[in-house]
């Protein structure tokens, strides 16, 4: 009987909050990056679930991942531009992922036409917090295309 009650809750906690369409988890996705991409602590804080993590080679907790935010300054190298492709996305009753390629372009030498260009994939995964979705994890690789020169390049500018 506690099984079938507790199968019963569940189904109606699901029914009340809908796990949310593809095309919600692909804008809420970017939007975050963007937000990450600004130095926007105020904007990405409240996205962030409490076991957040960050993985590029080292790991970043939700603490660490905002101080770092806090702390950046305006001329800080930063992504400038973010194109997307092959982009997916899985959606389950409380967790959702999104996968997707991007070419990027960091911020700076104006002069020669911006920054250096990385090309590489993304992974968010999102966890339902009751009525919420919050970021749990984000984690980025070099595309096949990318060389371990890069992947160094990127770990410099997150240290």
């Amino acid at each position: 009987m506690r099984a079938v009650l507790s199968l019963a809750l569940v189904a109606c906690a699901s029914a009340q909050h809908p796990a949310p369409p593809r095309p919600d988890v692909v804008a809420q996705s970017h939007a975050v990056l963007a937000a990450f991409d600004r130095g926007d602590a105020a904007a990405v804080r409240p996205l962030l679930g409490a076991s957040y993590v960050h993985f590029e080679g080292k790991v970043i907790d939700r603490d660490g991942e905002l101080d770092r935010l806090a702390k950046r300054t305006a001329t800080a190298p930063h992504i400038a531009s973010r194109t997307w492709s092959d982009e997916r996305v899985f959606v389950g009753a409380s967790t959702a992922m999104f996968i997707g390629k991007a070419r990027e372009q960091s911020s700076g030498n104006q002069v020669h036409g911006g920054g250096y260009i990385y090309e590489g994939w993304y992974t968010l995964g999102w966890a339902r917090d009751d009525a919420d979705w919050k970021l749990i994890y984000v984690g980025w690789k070099p595309a096949a295309a990318q060389t371990a020169r890069t992947y160094d390049a990127m770990n410099r500018v997150l240290t």
